[in-house]
């Protein structure tokens, strides 16, 4: 006899069965209507054909961040969502009908339903008020001194120099899809100002992205890496794996680059961004170093030397000069700064578990 409680566990499994294929499903509708030829002008005459997504869309919005206990399977499905709309904004000389419906009204409303919820869930968890009364270069500067080298758990810290070669692998293949996000960050930051921020900005881009030659950029020597490791290279290769927490960091990205308004808290957040690659990065290497993974190791240690750098001058040369600029509003640098921090921790503590569930399973591609 099925006692109650088993009973009460299989029915919940079961719902949340049904509820993941409605999810599966749904994306799926959206990668179809992404690619579909006139899509506004075709909704406008048939809106029905979005209704059962809509539906399902307003339904999971509340379950995610509108709801006293956050449903992660809702939070998952949205942010997989997002990122595809997101995708739009990437060119990435793939097919360019990928692009047909890059300034789609219908998508652009999508995204903001989905962003909307979901920033005034983040800002719930952050004490706003309080980060207005700080002096923001002390505070700036205390902060940064207290995240160098500093690891998020204990717990994590152990995974992460525990792991085998699979998880390892697994580790790489969401690293893979993480890194390339975070560099298209620092490009779509430039805002085309003649001015000295702007002028900071748009020198470290350029050292970071041109190398004098391709052969030493850092996307071509990930490429290597991953290939000689006989993991797929291909970008987003292994978005099907990658965890909601990290696709969270790169939907954050889009959303403080994309707004010009939020420029302080882009910058805020890509000071602390530099700090947790630098620290993160000696563990994958540390790691990599124990597995007898030298081409990995080699490519960690190059980014340490390299964001190093850039942590010390984006503090310096770009966030200093803004609190002078903007004292009103330099607070934002803060709340920037703390935002990702939050979704960074989310992310590595989601990439680590993630690691570890299905460190037996094999990674494929699949987008």
């Amino acid at each position: 006899m099925i006692s109650r409680k088993n009973g009460y566990k299989s029915r919940a499994r079961i719902k949340k069965q049904v509820l993941a294929r409605k999810y599966t499903q749904t994306e799926q509708q959206l990668k179809a209507l992404i690619n579909l030829e006139e899509l506004d002008e075709r909704i406008q005459a048939q809106p029905w054909m979005v209704s059962e997504f809509e539906l399902v869309l307003e339904d999971a919005i509340a379950a995610a961040y509108q709801s006293t206990t956050s449903c992660a399977l809702a939070q998952h499905f949205l942010h997989r969502l997002l990122y595809r709309i997101n995708r739009l904004k990437l060119f990435w000389y793939d097919n360019l009908r990928h692009y047909t419906n890059e300034r789609s009204i219908y998508l652009h409303l999508c995204r903001e339903k989905i962003e909307t919820a979901w920033q005034q869930w983040e800002l719930a968890n952050i004490d706003v008020l309080t980060l207005q009364t700080l002096d923001v270069q002390t505070s700036l500067l205390t902060q940064v001194n207290g995240d160098r080298n500093f690891w998020d758990t204990q717990q994590e810290h152990d995974r992460l120099h525990e792991m085998t070669h699979a998880e390892y692998h697994k580790l790489l293949a969401i690293a893979a899809f993480d890194t390339l996000q975070a560099r298209n960050k620092f490009f779509r930051t430039l805002a085309n100002a003649v001015n000295e921020v702007e002028s900071k900005l748009t020198q470290l881009l350029l050292e970071d992205y041109s190398r004098n030659y391709l052969s030493t950029q850092h996307s071509t020597l990930l490429a290597q890496m991953l290939s000689e490791l006989q993991l797929d290279s291909i970008p987003e290769a292994y978005f099907k794996i990658v965890p909601y927490e990290v696709l969270a960091c790169a939907n954050h990205n889009f959303l403080l680059t994309d707004c010009k308004r939020l420029f302080l808290r882009c910058i805020g957040g890509m000071i602390y961004s530099e700090i947790a690659k630098s620290t993160t990065y000696k563990h994958y290497s540390v790691s990599a170093q124990r597995l007898g993974l030298s081409a990995t190791k080699s490519y960690w240690e190059r980014c340490i030397i390299e964001d190093e750098c850039y942590k010390h001058r984006i503090l310096e040369e770009v966030a200093l000069p803004l609190v002078e600029k903007y004292p009103a509003s330099a607070w934002e640098l803060l709340l920037g700064y703390e935002q990702q921090k939050q979704i960074h921790q989310r992310a590595s503590a989601a990439t680590l578990n993630s690691c570890r569930e299905s460190s037996n399973n094999v990674i494929f591609s699949a987008r």
